[in-house]
C-alpha cells in the first residue's frame, strides 16, 4: 500500500484559501494524456455557502527543485519544502447552489468545465466557465433527488469508464426510485434514448429509501 504524503501545496497567494473549508471532491480528465492533465479540487465555504474550484498543476520535483509558489505569491521565495503541485487558478462557482454536496459529479467523457449536481427534484449540468446551469432531469412530483451516478454499458470484467448513462436516485419520504437518462459525448442529452423509471422490484414491491446503488453487467 502506498503511503499518504503531504503534497505541501501552498495557499498563501490565493484570494480565497481553502483552509477551513469543506472538501467536496477532486477530479481529473484521464481520457487523454493522463500524465499531462491538471487536477481540480472543489471546496465549500460553509460560512457563506460558496463553492470554489482550484486547479492544480503537477510540479517536477524529482531534481530537487524548490517548491513552486501558489498563484500570486512570490515564485522566487526560498523554502525548504518541496511541493508536488502548485495552484494555478481559483474560481468561485457562481450558481452552484446545492446543499447536497454528494451529488456534485464529474464524468471524464466530458470536458472539465462540465459538472453535474442535484438540487431538490432537479438535476443540472453546470458550466464552470460561466456559471450557467441547464436542467437535464426533473423527478416526478413528490420526489427529491438524493444521488446521481454514471454507469457504463461496457461488459468487461473491469472497466474504469464511467459511461454515458446517468442513474438518478430519488426519495419521496416513503419510497425510493431510480431514473436513467443518457448523454452524448458532448454532454448533451441523447434524445434518442427513452428515459427509464423504476420504483419497485420484479415482484411489484415498492422500494424503501435507497442508500446506494451498484451496477452489474
Amino acid at each position: 500500500m502506498n503511503p499518504l504524503l503531504d503534497a505541501n501545496v501552498r495557499f498563501d497567494g490565493l484570494q480565497n484559501s481553502p483552509v477551513g473549508m469543506t472538501a467536496v471532491m477532486g477530479y481529473i480528465n484521464y481520457r487523454d494524456s493522463y500524465d499531462q492533465q491538471n487536477a481540480y479540487f472543489i471546496f465549500k465555504n460553509e460560512a457563506n455557502g460558496n463553492y470554489y474550484r482550484y486547479e492544480l498543476q503537477k510540479q517536477e520535483i524529482g531534481d530537487g527543485s524548490k517548491v513552486g509558489a501558489a498563484r500570486g505569491a512570490d515564485a522566487h521565495q526560498d523554502t525548504d519544502e518541496r511541493s508536488a503541485y502548485r495552484i494555478i487558478s481559483e474560481k468561485r462557482l457562481d450558481n452552484l447552489t446545492t446543499d447536497n454536496m454528494s451529488t456534485i459529479t464529474y464524468n471524464s467523457w466530458f470536458t472539465t468545465t462540465n459538472l453535474f449536481f442535484a438540487e431538490g427534484n432537479t438535476v443540472y449540468r453546470y458550466n464552470v466557465s460561466n456559471g450557467d446551469k441547464f436542467v437535464v432531469y426533473k423527478a416526478p412530483e413528490g420526489y427529491d433527488v438524493t444521488m446521481i451516478k454514471f454507469r457504463t454499458e461496457e461488459s468487461s470484467v473491469f472497466s474504469d469508464d464511467l459511461g454515458l448513462y446517468m442513474n438518478i436516485v430519488m426519495f419521496n419520504g416513503t419510497n425510493g426510485a431510480i431514473g436513467e437518462i443518457k448523454f452524448t459525448t458532448s454532454a448533451d442529452l441523447d434524445n434518442d434514448y427513452e428515459p427509464l423509471f423504476y420504483d419497485r422490484d420484479n415482484e411489484g414491491n415498492l422500494w424503501g429509501e435507497i442508500k446506494d446503488i451498484q451496477f452489474v453487467n
